[in-house]
């Protein structure tokens, strides 16, 4: 029993060692919708930086400009809102999905934001769901259910969106967020899930692994 439980263990840190996790901070603002974003959490993106970490590879496209305002609140005349298209292929189902603006240092600008979230210096951050004063998500190819299933297409809302080297608003393919994903020109914001349920599952076998090493060893 001890040795398969340590294999165990083994095999799933491997696992979880394959993934990119993120450990962010928040700034809460008193606008559109209030959330609060697990310190803990994983960025998944788009290939060729995300290749080593197939459990969080995406895929996604800018499929252009569109009339929906998802944050009338805070609209204003004269920048775009463009629509995003992203499939999820992590073969996980995701409850919460948020994006991050790239910034402040290369700017990403968005105007349908709710909370200021980074690893360094916090930027322009919302959660991608239909509820609420902020409603980016315009459509889901399974359920509509605001749960980002494997396989599944969503779309949604960049509102007001800018760029300061015009870079697409469906460019993910950076590691790290906010003010640390720069320098590369080949991302202007991230998505980021919570950490999965068997990073810590990973954990706690590992640990009992040790235990059980430890006591043949005695």
């Amino acid at each position: 029993m001890g040795r398969v439980l340590l294999l165990a263990a083994v095999g799933l840190a491997v696992n979880s060692a394959r993934a990119f996790p993120l450990i962010v901070n928040q700034l809460e603002l008193p606008a559109q919708d209030d959330w609060l974003i697990p310190e803990r959490v994983h960025e998944v993106g788009v290939i060729p930086a995300f290749a080593p970490y197939p459990e969080e590879t995406i895929t996604s496209e800018t499929l252009g400009e569109t009339s929906f305002v998802p944050c009338p609140a805070n609209y204003f005349p004269g920048l775009p809102n463009m629509l995003v298209r992203m499939v999820n292929t992590t073969g996980n189902d995701w409850k919460q999905v948020y994006y991050v603006a790239d910034g402040p240092l290369e700017l990403t600008f968005v105007s349908n934001f709710d909370e200021l979230v980074g690893e360094g210096f916090p930027w322009l951050a919302f959660k991608i769901d239909s509820v609420g004063e902020n409603t980016p998500l315009v459509f889901e190819s399974i359920a509509q259910d605001n749960i980002w299933e494997a396989g599944e297409e969503w779309r949604f809302v960049l509102q007001n969106y800018f760029n300061s080297w015009d870079g697409p608003p469906s460019a993910f393919g950076s590691l790290h967020i906010a003010s640390l994903s720069v320098g590369d020109r080949t991302s202007t914001g991230s998505i980021l899930v919570p950490e999965p349920a068997w990073g810590f599952v990973a954990m706690a076998l590992a640990a009992l692994g040790a235990v059980e090493a430890r006591r043949r060893l005695r």
